[in-house]
C-alpha cells in the first residue's frame, strides 16, 4: 500500500478525520475544516472521502473546487501556494497548480482507494486532467463578473467576495430562467433559498485553499442562506435539502456561525499519528546488518525521520525512504531532499535547517533511543557478573561521578566497569564491547551524535 493510502486509511487520527468529514458531508452539513499549511497527501484525503461519500450517497454529486476559481483573491491571501492573478478569460484554470476536481481511485478487494471511478452520478469527479479545464470554463463567468465590478482590478471588499460566491452558485446550479429572475436587491442568499428549480440540494461543494479574506463573507453567506432556507421550508413545507458545502482553509481563527460545523485537522492529526505511521513504514525497509542490529535501527530510523521532518509527515516519509543515506549522513540527506524533493501536491519541501540543527536533532534521537539501550546493556552485564561485581564494591572503594562511594554494584558506571574489567572477569569479547559502549556513552554525554559505523558496532556487540 502506498504511503498516502496507508496514512489516511490505517493511521488512527487520520482515519477518524476522514470518517468525520464523510459523516458531515453525508449529513449535508456545511463545514469549516481547518487544515495545516501542509496537509499530508491532500489529494488522497480528498479522493478517499469522495469515494466513501459516493458509496453512501451515489445520487448526490460532490465537487472539489479551488476557491480561487470563484474569486481572484490577492496573491498571498491563500495557503502559500503562490497563486497569480486570475485572468477574466478563465485561463488560470490551466495555470494554477492546486484545487483540481479529483478523480477517485478505489480497489474493491483491498478496500483502498485505487483505480478510477468515472463519475459520481453526474458529479464532476471525473479526473484531474480534464477537470481543471472544465473548472476554468465553469468559473470564467463568475471571475469575469468579479473583475468587471472593479474595473478589471482585484477587489478586496467583503461584499464583493460574498457576492462572487452567490454568483457562482446561481450561475452553475440554477437554470437560465432562474438566473434571469435574480435581482441584486433580493440578495443571493435569500433568492437561492427560495428557488426550487435548482440542483443545489443534490450537490455538495468542497472548496479548497479558501483564504482568510473569504472566510467571514462566505460563512456569513452560508449561515444566512441556511436561515432563509429553513424559513422558506417552514412557510411552505417541501421535500429536499438545501445547499451545503465544506470550506477547507489554513486560517487558524474560528469562524463559527449558526448552522456551520467547525472542524480542525489538528484535533485528529497528532505527533503520535506521525510516529505511528513512520514506525510501521520503517518496518518494511530493507536494511543491512545483523538481525539484532536491524531490529534496533528500524525504530531509530522512524524516530530520526520524525525529529528531522518535524510536523511535515510527508517530508519525514521522504527521509525514511532514503534510509541508507539518512543513516550515513543525515545532514547531506536533509539538504539534498529539501533542495530537490517535492511533496505530493507538487510543492517543494521546506528548506533544510542548519547543519548544526540537523546534528542536534540526530543527537536527540540517539539520546532517546540509544542511551537507554546502553544503560540496559550495562545492567545486564553487571547482573551476569553479579558475584564478581558485588565482591568488587565490598572490597574496594569506588566512587561515582558525584564522588560518592558505590555500595550497590548496579550503580557501577561504564567507566568503572572499564577500569575493573579484570575484577569483573570480563571475556575478551566483553572487553571490546565495554570499550565501544564507554566511548559511545561519552560521545552522547558531550552532545556528539554517533556515526553509522559506531551504531552498527554497538548493536553488533551488546553487553547483555
Amino acid at each position: 500500500m502506498t504511503d498516502d493510502l496507508f496514512f489516511w486509511q490505517q493511521i488512527p487520527g487520520a482515519a477518524r478525520l476522514a470518517a468525520r468529514v464523510v459523516d458531515e458531508i453525508c449529513a449535508h452539513h456545511t463545514v469549516v475544516l481547518h487544515v495545516p499549511e501542509r496537509l499530508p497527501w491532500s489529494a488522497a484525503f480528498h479522493e478517499l472521502v469522495a469515494t466513501a461519500v459516493h458509496r453512501r450517497e451515489a445520487a448526490r454529486s460532490l465537487e472539489l473546487l479551488d476557491a480561487y476559481e470563484i474569486y481572484p483573491f490577492e496573491e498571498g491571501e491563500g495557503s502559500g501556494l503562490g497563486f497569480t492573478e486570475v485572468p477574466s478569460d478563465g485561463s488560470a484554470a490551466e495555470a494554477s497548480n492546486a484545487g483540481t476536481v479529483m478523480g477517485s481511485r478505489f480497489d474493491e478487494e483491498e478496500g483502498s482507494v485505487r483505480g478510477t471511478v468515472e463519475a459520481f452520478s453526474g458529479s464532476s469527479f471525473a479526473g484531474a486532467s480534464n477537470a481543471r479545464t472544465s473548472m476554468g470554463a465553469r468559473s470564467a463567468s463568475g471571475t469575469t463578473n468579479a473583475r468587471n465590478a472593479t474595473g478589471g482590478t482585484r477587489a478586496t471588499n467583503e461584499q464583493e467576495i460574498r457576492d462572487a460566491f452567490g454568483d457562482y452558485l446561481l450561475t452553475h446550479f440554477c437554470r437560465p430562467e432562474v438566473q434571469d429572475g435574480f435581482r441584486p436587491a433580493l440578495g443571493y442568499a435569500g433568492y437561492l433559498a427560495d428557488c426550487r428549480d435548482t440542483t443545489l440540494g443534490a450537490s455538495y461543494l468542497w472548496l479548497t485553499d479558501v483564504p482568510a479574506a473569504a472566510m467571514n463573507p462566505w460563512t456569513a453567506f452560508l449561515s444566512d442562506y441556511q436561515a432563509a432556507f429553513q424559513a422558506a421550508k417552514r412557510k411552505q413545507p417541501f421535500a429536499g435539502d438545501g445547499f451545503a458545502c465544506l470550506l477547507e482553509t489554513t486560517a487558524t481563527e474560528a469562524f463559527a456561525k449558526k448552522g456551520i460545523v467547525e472542524l480542525s485537522a489538528s484535533d485528529y492529526l497528532t505527533s503520535y499519528d506521525s510516529y505511528t505511521f513512520l514506525f510501521f513504514r520503517a518496518g518494511e525497509l530493507p536494511l543491512q546488518g545483523t538481525p539484532e542490529a536491524v531490529s534496533y535501527l528500524r525504530p531509530y530510523l522512524a524516530e530520526l525521520a520524525r525529529n528531522l521532518g518535524g510536523d511535515d509527515v510527508e517530508y519525514s516519509a521522504a527521509l525514511l525512504k532514503e534510509s541508507a543515506r539518512l543513516l550515513e549522513d543525515p545532514v547531506a540527506t536533509c539538504q539534498r531532499l529539501a533542495s530537490e524533493g517535492t511533496a505530493s501536491d507538487g510543492r517543494p519541501f521546506p528548506p533544510a535547517p542548519d547543519a548544526a540543527v540537523i546534528r542536534r536533532r540526530t543527537w536527540a534521537t540517539q539520546i532517546r533511543l540509544v542511551f537507554p539501550w546502553l544503560e540496559e546493556q550495562r545492567i545486564a552485564f553487571l547482573d551476569r557478573h553479579a558475584a564478581a561485581a558485588q565482591a568488587l564494591v565490598q572490597t574496594r572503594y569506588i566512587e561515582n561521578g558525584n564522588h560518592e562511594e558505590i555500595s550497590d554494584y548496579h550503580l557501577l558506571e561504564i567507566g568503572n566497569i572499564s577500569c575493573c574489567k579484570n575484577d569483573l572477569e570480563a571475556t575478551e569479547r566483553e572487553r571490546q564491547a565495554i570499550d565501544l559502549h564507554r566511548t559511545a556513552r561519552n560521545d552522547l554525554a558531550h552532545l556528539a551524535p554517533l556515526p553509522l559505523e559506531k551504531l552498527r558496532d554497538l548493536y553488533a556487540n551488546p553487553l547483555a
